[in-house]
């Protein structure tokens, strides 16, 4: 989105109980975090977090 930026962030693993993934996205003087997290041994979906980030920075943009 022009006017937006978004840096992403997922933790690595090996993760402990549950992995965390990260999101700020800035527009102009707003900036916004999402954070996702999910207990257990598969870690957060990639793809609904990405869904949601993409969201997030529409509404921004």
């Amino acid at each position: 989105m022009a006017g937006t930026t978004a840096y992403v962030f997922a933790e690595a693993k090996p993760f402990g109980a549950a992995q965390v993934r990260q999101s700020y996205l800035a527009a102009g003087d707003t900036v916004a975090l999402i954070v996702q997290s999910r207990k257990g041994g598969g870690g957060t979906p990639r793809v609904p977090f990405h869904q949601t980030v993409i969201l997030q920075n529409q509404l921004l943009g």
